[in-house]
């Protein structure tokens, strides 16, 4: 052992409880990066994060905000920042 007197780092609880199921509540909103896209995800334990379309290409989430969007695929949604909430 290199540093006797160090402590080792304790995972941060989050309060999420153990065990605990992330679900996506819905997506809020996107961003391009040149050709690629990520997608504000909106999950069931109240935090948001951006994810890239492959991790959300089957949601049927994905299909409710292109419909808000009023587009067909998402290959047409604006290309600025867009949020909904």
């Amino acid at each position: 052992m290199f540093f006797p007197n160090r402590k080792k780092a304790e995972p941060y609880d989050f309060g999420a409880p153990e065990g605990a199921e992330w679900y996506v509540d819905e997506i809020v909103g996107h961003r391009w990066f040149g050709r690629n896209i990520e997608l504000l995800v909106k999950w069931n334990l109240g935090d948001s994060t951006w994810e890239p379309l492959a991790n959300c290409d089957e949601l049927e989430a994905l299909d409710n905000y292109l419909t808000l969007m009023d587009v067909k695929e998402w290959q047409d949604l604006p290309k600025r920042v867009m949020m909904t909430s």
